[in-house]
């Protein structure tokens, strides 16, 4: 899928260290829910993505992240199961300066650091 062309006001998004679309073709999200290293994410690499939607069950998806975009105060992510093939739709709302959202997406080297720092005390 190739990425789309999208409108948003990148200068509000950008001095709020939101979102940011970088020239490489990196985006910089600044969520807690976001657990990658730098807050970076690309497209074609592979992450977790846990889902909490559903208050009686989370569900944790292998995906490789096909497109980012921002629009209307929206950060859209779609994402594809890599056993299924099926494709998700992930967005995560701007709302007060702070992104929120149902889903947690995670670079599974980064978590392993992360839990490695817990474990000698440098968290």
């Amino acid at each position: 899928m190739k990425h789309q062309e999208h409108k948003f006001d990148s200068a509000v998004v950008g001095l709020n260290d939101l979102y940011i679309e970088t020239s490489e073709g990196d985006y910089y999200v600044n969520a807690k829910k976001i657990m990658v290293a730098e807050k970076t994410i690309r497209t074609g690499r592979t992450y977790l993505l846990v889902d909490s939607s559903n208050d009686n069950a989370v569900k944790v998806y292998s995906v490789v992240l096909v497109d980012v975009y921002c629009q209307d105060n929206v950060i859209y992510m779609i994402v594809q199961d890599l056993i299924t093939q099926r494709i998700i739709n992930v967005n995560y709302f701007i709302d007060d300066g702070e992104i929120k959202g149902l889903y947690m997406l995670i670079d599974m080297d980064f978590f392993i650091q992360m839990l490695k720092g817990y474990q000698n005390g440098n968290n």
